[in-house]
């Protein structure tokens, strides 16, 4: 298990705000469709403040397993494999200053996709770590929050 901390108040990329700005509803959302999108296990397990009463929270999920060949970060050629293999396909989104990739059938958008995001697990797989998900369309895939 790897736990993460959100730094005190911050909880990363915002879609209307840009980067630190996200609300702790945002970064819920966040983990919620990447657990769609992915497969993932990423799930809340606490909270904390700072003395000045700013909100930090604590998620965590399955430690992944180093590739034993060696081979840390993901090709590009295996990263479009592996979007395509999930129905995400190259759109324009919601993300103006980032590739984004879209699934229409989750209502889900990813954006910050790249080699520097992902690993490659002990079985060559690419798993990603620190995705920009955002859930445009909340009448489609899982329905939260």
């Amino acid at each position: 298990m790897v736990f993460k901390a959100t730094a005190y108040g911050r909880f990363g990329h915002s879609i209307d705000k840009g980067p630190g700005k996200a609300t702790p509803l945002e970064y819920l959302r966040r983990i919620a469709s990447s657990n769609e999108a992915f497969n993932d296990s990423a799930t809340i397990v606490g909270k904390f403040e700072n003395e000045n009463g700013s909100l930090g929270l604590i998620h965590a999920q399955d430690f992944i397993a180093q590739n034993p060949a060696g081979a840390f970060h993901a090709t590009p050629e295996q990263l479009i494999k592996f979007l395509d293999s999930l129905g995400f396909f190259p759109s324009k989104g919601h993300f103006s200053k980032y590739e984004v990739w879209a699934n229409a059938d989750l209502g889900i958008e990813i954006a910050d996709f790249h080699s520097g995001n992902v690993i490659l697990n002990n079985k060559g797989m690419v798993v990603p770590i620190d995705i920009v998900v955002h859930k445009f369309d909340p009448t489609k895939g899982v329905d939260f929050f």
